[in-house]
């Protein structure tokens, strides 16, 4: 008995959290400050970069899910870009591959992570994800192929088809070079 009450008043204890932490972005944006203060604000208030994105994209849906992702993924630690560019994605994926392709960019480290996660969160896109984050971060094209084949195999075969058959054509599309085909082609010929 006592446990599930426990576990009762920790969720409750977390939605305030994140409420205040919402009405503190609201608030910051309404002050007119900029983006800059409102992450820093949120970070001080103890929230992740993949919350910020998402508080900050619920209190003002018209400023760029992009630029907000990208905002957010400069300032947190490099291992939370994907998350960061995954939720901005749930939040405008039409913008998905354009949002993980500036993520990457900023944080060229976590590309790969980047354009899996992006994946993940936009599977329809994922094909458009892996050429422009491939194209952003050309140093990294081989793991983010490889990252984006892994996340979208999780997703099913038709999804992990369709990445393979636009890749060739992506590749070629974004200058990435004839070694995408021949991997493509491979990825392809496993799932039959």
């Amino acid at each position: 008995m006592k446990k599930p009450m426990f576990k009762w008043l920790m969720m409750g204890l977390l939605c305030v959290m994140f409420s205040v932490a919402q009405a503190t972005i609201e608030e910051d944006l309404e002050a007119g400050d900029d983006l800059a203060t409102v992450i820093e604000n949120a970070q001080a208030e103890g929230m992740e970069g993949a919350d910020i994105v998402t508080a900050i994209l619920a209190a003002d849906p018209s400023l760029s899910a992009a630029d907000v992702a990208v905002a957010v993924a400069k300032v947190v630690p490099p291992a939370q870009a994907g998350a960061v560019a995954a939720a901005a994605a749930q939040a405008a994926p039409e913008a998905a591959p354009q949002i993980a392709a500036q993520v990457a960019e900023a944080v060229p480290a976590a590309a790969a992570q980047v354009a899996a996660q992006v994946s993940q969160a936009a599977p329809a896109a994922a094909a458009q994800v892996q050429a422009q984050v491939a194209a952003a971060v050309p140093s990294q094209a081989a793991a983010v192929q490889a990252a984006v084949a892994s996340a979208v195999s999780n997703n099913g075969a038709a999804t992990a088809g369709a990445v393979a058959g636009s890749v060739g054509a992506a590749a070629a599309v974004s200058g990435v070079g004839g070694g995408g085909t021949a991997s493509a082609n491979s990825l392809s010929g496993s799932r039959s």
